[in-house]
């Protein structure tokens, strides 16, 4: 059904979204430990997750799974915890270690609120950010159609199970998505690039042909009587 596969693919976006702030926060983390052994541990977690949202892996039609992706969640909330044990364990007062984070965020006095946030969004599995799509409330789109949730998606691509689709998400109630340019960025910057040289080219070829047209024995305007006078092809030197 479309809806099964709209929920599936909200997911993936979400967690694709929460990789790249995670990715985010752990490096300005790393940036702050002194401890050059306790920093190498970002290393290969950070590298991992940089790698898993390489969009080469479409190109190579290799799918991303939820759990490839929650593996790496994992992996940086460890580096986390390794850094930092003290703030991402503390269960004072009986509650959570993201409580107690956000308990001191919302303090006044707290000295540190982006160190706190970065944290925040390492250990805790409720982060969000604006970029998210609600699960449940999102509707997909193929060739500017909304792909209903009660449908199978056979209904709208025929029985050819070899089909592309290039779907889009969007909230609940939004309007038709835009569509996609007909080229990319880059082979507009390559067309725009190319067009310039030609003008450039162009802009040469006609001062070149100014200058060879005035230089011509048939722009002379004294060229016929010269002709009669037997004087067309005389050059002259000072003495």
């Amino acid at each position: 059904m479309c809806g099964d596969i709209t929920l599936e693919l909200t997911k993936l976006q979400n967690m694709r979204v929460r990789v790249r702030f995670m990715i985010q926060a752990a490096k300005a983390l790393q940036k702050e430990v002194t401890d050059e052994k306790i920093k190498s541990v970002f290393e290969a977690p950070l590298a991992e997750a940089t790698a898993l949202l390489d969009l080469e892996h479409i190109t190579r039609k290799r799918a991303i799974t939820l759990n490839e992706y929650q593996v790496v969640v994992d992996t940086l909330k460890g580096c986390a915890t390794i850094a930092y044990p003290s703030e991402c364990t503390d269960r004072r007062g009986g509650r959570t270690p993201v409580e107690n984070l956000c308990k001191q965020l919302d303090d006044e006095s707290c000295e540190n609120p982006d160190h706190i946030r970065c944290l925040l969004a390492l250990i805790d599995d409720g982060a969000r950010t604006d970029d998210m799509l609600p699960e449940g409330q999102t509707q997909l789109w193929w060739a500017s159609k909304q792909l209903h949730s009660d449908d199978l998606l056979k209904k709208y691509t025929g029985k050819n199970e070899k089909t592309k689709l290039i779907c889009k998400l969007t909230k609940l109630g939004s309007s038709v998505p835009t569509k996609e340019p007909v080229i990319d960025i880059q082979a507009q910057q390559d067309m725009m690039a190319y067009w310039h040289r030609k003008q450039e080219e162009n802009k040469k070829l006609q001062v070149d042909d100014d200058i060879s047209y005035g230089n011509s024995q048939w722009a002379d305007p004294k060229g016929l009587k010269n002709h009669f006078q037997g004087t067309s092809n005389i050059s002259w030197r000072p003495k």
